[in-house]
């Protein structure tokens, strides 16, 4: 489930939001699989935001990269500098 700003609630597995949502979620519906373990998850997590960041001018800084759970709730398992990302491939 997703909320946002706006009030609105959506269900789903994958959710990207901001100004630079179009470039990560298309890496993210290319690459993703239902039975991915959690550090493939997050290292697609990571290549998402680095298209983003790559495309979109109002994208960057500091990426922090959440695993959420309906048990657990939410806990950050990465946060890296863009600026220190290399450029995506393609």
């Amino acid at each position: 489930m997703h909320a946002c700003d706006e009030l609105a609630a959506e269900s789903g597995s994958c959710f990207a939001v901001g100004s630079g949502s179009q470039y990560a979620i298309s890496v993210v519906d290319a690459e993703w699989k239902k039975d991915m373990g959690w550090d493939a998850a997050s290292d697609l997590a990571v290549r998402a935001l680095q298209r983003a960041t790559h495309r979109d001018a109002f994208s960057g800084g500091f990426l922090n990269v959440y695993h959420v759970t309906r048990r657990d709730g939410w806990r950050q398992v990465r946060r890296l500098d863009s600026a220190a990302l290399p450029a995506p491939p393609g």
